[in-house]
């Protein structure tokens, strides 16, 4: 098959190899030109600093050593200059730089090393170390953003102690003079502080090593478990409180015919000492439904106890009820209730202890009181009462029940097997001694 050529296929094999042409130049053209800022440089300066806690811009922060001319047409570089820093939140901080730099040509004499121009910064009173050039294995000036440590330089300390506000820091040049050298005007730079919180118990931040944070809200401990102060979870040492309540009652005017009751309660709360945290706790007394309908009014309520529709409330002051400051060895809540005669008869009341239990929550316990009010006692002299049977006390053991039992056993098994005229008293005869002499004396006349 020929190929023959027109006017249309000159026209496009000429524009395909000038394409083509134009296309490989360029490709040439651009590997051999020296990369400014390599890709990874690029990729790593998008992300510096992102995982600071805070981070300080700046823009053309240079210092030179003494005598350097800074590029051509810039005849003063300083060797000092001063930096505002604004500190959100007081801590603890390390700090790194994000740092631009122009590099020597080692194989040739375009650019000049920047040997001279390194710095170190002054941060409350405590000066860095300084980050040294990254010129290994740089070639034709390249100019690479980087991040590099500005720790303290002190051996002992490692961090900066910062308070919540704003600092004057000093960026000065490590080198006093430059020799027989000039900086290029890719010199180095500072573009960005930023500050790293070291983790600190108390920062309200669980970070770090910590298990929670007692400032923080939540502060990361579960469900019974506290934070320590060194920022580990501790499990709670609780204890189940106890609550008891008594009744006691006095009668007044027991000889006239209205006597008057007077029902003393006392309500005991505690808890054993093995419990160290504070305990929230309310108290609530239901009184007998015979209170409110007699419309009976308690008195003498301590602690600050209110009734209302038949119900005391130890609120101590607060709305959650009390919190006690450590371990409660006991507490006492009392009141009184008088009671007419017309009232008199059986009461029974309830008190609730409710409280959270740090491991199961919220819990409630109760303690219950009943009492007889009647004062019209009679006494053992009253005709109409039964006689009262002196009591022996024998049988008022179990061990006198048994000793009496079996003497009686024995006794009647004795008697049992007696023989059987032993028992039986014998008829004495009639003696008829006299009778015989008087009836011979009458024979003989």
């Amino acid at each position: 098959m020929a190929f023959k050529l027109n006017k249309t296929t000159t026209i496009f094999s000429i524009l395909t190899v000038v394409i083509l042409l134009g296309v490989l130049g360029f490709l040439v053209w651009r590997v051999n030109q020296p990369e400014p800022l390599e890709s990874t440089d690029i990729e790593a300066a998008e992300e510096y600093c992102a995982d600071a806690d805070f981070v300080v811009n700046y823009t053309g922060k240079h210092v030179c050593g003494s005598n350097c001319v800074f590029g051509e047409t810039v005849k003063s570089c300083p060797t000092q200059r001063t930096l505002s820093v604004p500190v959100p939140v007081k801590g603890e901080y390390t700090l790194k730089g994000v740092i631009t730099r122009g590099h020597c040509d080692v194989n040739g004499a375009n650019c000049q090393c920047q040997d001279d121009e390194e710095f170190y910064l002054v941060i409350n009173g405590q000066q860095s170390v300084t980050p040294q050039d990254d010129i290994v294995g740089k070639g034709a000036c390249p100019v690479t953003t980087i991040l590099q440590d500005l720790s303290p330089k002190s051996s002992t300390a490692k961090t900066y102690s910062l308070d919540a506000k704003t600092y004057t820091i000093t960026m000065k040049t490590a080198a006093p003079t430059c020799v027989n050298k000039k900086p290029s005007p890719n010199s180095v730079e500072l573009a960005k502080l930023c500050f790293y919180a070291v983790p600190a118990c108390g920062d309200k931040k669980v970070n770090g090593e910590e298990s929670c944070d007692p400032t923080a809200e939540p502060n990361g401990c579960g469900v019974g478990y506290k934070c320590m102060d060194d920022c580990t979870c501790s499990a709670v040492v609780t204890a189940e409180p106890s609550i008891t309540k008594t009744a006691i009652l006095t009668c007044s005017g027991e000889d006239t015919d209205n006597p008057v009751a007077e029902v003393a309660y006392t309500v005991t709360v505690g808890y054993n000492d093995s419990v160290t945290d504070p305990i929230t706790y309310s108290l609530v007394d239901t009184l007998d439904q015979k209170v409110l309908d007699s419309n009976l009014t308690p008195t003498e309520i301590s602690d600050e106890g209110v009734y209302s529709s038949g119900k005391i409330n130890w609120s101590f002051g607060g709305e959650d009820g009390v919190t006690t400051d450590g371990p409660l060895s006991m507490e006492t809540f009392t009141y009184k209730v008088p009671i007419d005669k017309d009232n008199f008869g059986t009461y029974s009341n309830t008190v609730a202890l409710s409280y959270t239990d740090p491991v199961q929550g919220p819990k409630q316990l109760t303690a219950d009181a009943t009492i007889v009010v009647d004062c019209d006692e009679t006494t053992p002299e009253d005709p109409e009462d039964p006689p009262v049977v002196p009591q022996t006390g024998i049988f008022d053991s179990t061990v006198g029940r048994i000793v009496v039992g079996i003497s009686l056993l024995l006794i009647g098994g004795i008697v049992y097997n007696l023989p059987n005229n032993m028992l039986v008293m014998g008829k004495k005869e009639n003696s008829y001694k006299y009778r015989g002499r008087f009836e011979k004396r009458v024979a003989n006349r």
